[in-house]
């Protein structure tokens, strides 16, 4: 044969052994590729790594062990090994329950031909290329997974401090233009005649103008990252996220905490009230809810954030499929910080969301 094949021959009985030698010379395997054992103990302390065994050819029947328990002993030490049973005739019924323990193929003593063992060499051969070349791709896929994860979280991470600089900078840059423009605009008007009514109306409409744009700044600059988070903490952060859902929705929103927020750190803070602001938003946009109940505790494993709505729920097997990004940045935010994300939901028993994060002891 063109590849050479590591063949490893279990076999206590000399004319076995002799038997299969011959065999392989029939079908031209050199023979420097066997190594012949005649126990299990001499097998499990070779040093020769699993992955350089192509097939295992071995007898039920050996000095310190005896049968289909042997065969799970052997596939733990080369899992990714083609294991044969060598079996007498009447221990046929044997080599089929070892099949089930996962060999893939029996001989016969004395019965089996050169051709029929060239046919289960050739069989190892294919399949441990294919092993090797799907742990292969398995392998790079982990990597690859593994790098786009950390290159998310990065981003993540980056796209939080830019957002963090932004609303300082709108907050307070543009909140102090804005208050010394109001104070200019009042100071102005002092100089204007009173009974110039219709300039002084104007100036109503402009005051009320500045005031309604310092609104927008504080909105646009909360959403983009809520000072409070900074300042006071997660407990504080959420309680009035769960306010301003409230004010806005309409739906009767709840948090209690019993937590020390202190002890959490800016990654974990941050990921938790994200997952928080989308779960309400998907409240607003699906439930038809008219309460939403959050609590955030710890069972002394994890930190748990709980969040309930009384809506109309959903099919889960279809939110499963359609694998929208609101989830998806949910669950991979979740993965950033260790934790797991668990959606339940019951068509008209509203929905309920679990966010388990690991304590760090």
């Amino acid at each position: 044969m063109e590849k050479v094949i590591k063949i490893l021959l279990i076999e206590d009985n000399a004319g076995d052994v002799r038997l299969i030698l011959e065999m392989l010379k029939e079908i031209n395997i050199p023979l420097e590729s066997l190594l012949v054992l005649s126990n299990l103990k001499e097998a499990f302390e070779i040093d020769v790594p699993g992955a350089d065994i192509s097939l295992v050819l071995l007898d039920l029947t050996l000095p310190d062990s005896d049968g289909v328990e042997t065969v799970s002993e052997v596939r733990k030490k080369f899992p990714n090994s083609v294991i044969v049973i060598l079996t007498g005739m009447s221990d046929e019924h044997i080599a089929l329950s070892a099949l089930r323990e996962g060999a893939q193929d029996y001989l016969i003593k004395g019965e089996s031909t050169s051709k029929e063992l060239d046919k289960v060499i050739r069989f190892s051969t294919e399949r441990q290329s294919i092993i090797t070349r799907l742990n292969k791709s398995n392998a790079e896929l982990i990597a690859t997974k593994q790098e786009l994860r950390e290159l998310a979280s990065h981003l993540q991470k980056i796209r939080e401090e830019e957002r963090t600089t932004i609303s300082r900078e709108i907050h307070d840059e543009l909140g102090q233009l804005l208050t010394g423009l109001k104070m200019d605009v009042s100071w102005i008007r002092k100089k204007i005649d009173p009974q110039e009514e219709e300039i002084v109306n104007k100036f109503k409409d402009v005051n009320q103008m500045i005031d309604d744009t310092v609104k927008s700044v504080r909105k646009i600059a909360y959403e983009l990252r809520p000072g409070i988070l900074d300042d006071l903490g997660l407990n504080a952060a959420l309680e009035w996220q769960s306010m301003e859902f409230q004010k806005r929705s309409g739906i009767r929103c709840s948090f209690y905490s019993e937590i020390d927020d202190a002890i959490l750190n800016k990654e974990i803070v941050t990921n938790i009230f994200r997952i928080y602001q989308e779960t309400l938003t998907n409240v607003i946009r699906h439930s038809e809810a008219t309460r939403v109940t959050t609590g955030l505790f710890s069972d002394g494993n994890s930190y748990i954030l709980n969040i309930h709505d009384n809506g109309k729920g959903f099919d889960q097997a279809d939110v499963n499929t359609k694998h929208t990004l609101g989830l998806v940045g949910m669950r991979e935010r979740s993965t950033m910080i260790s934790g797991s994300l668990k959606i339940e939901s019951i068509p008209m028993k509203g929905t309920t969301v679990v966010l388990k994060v690991p304590v760090v002891k």
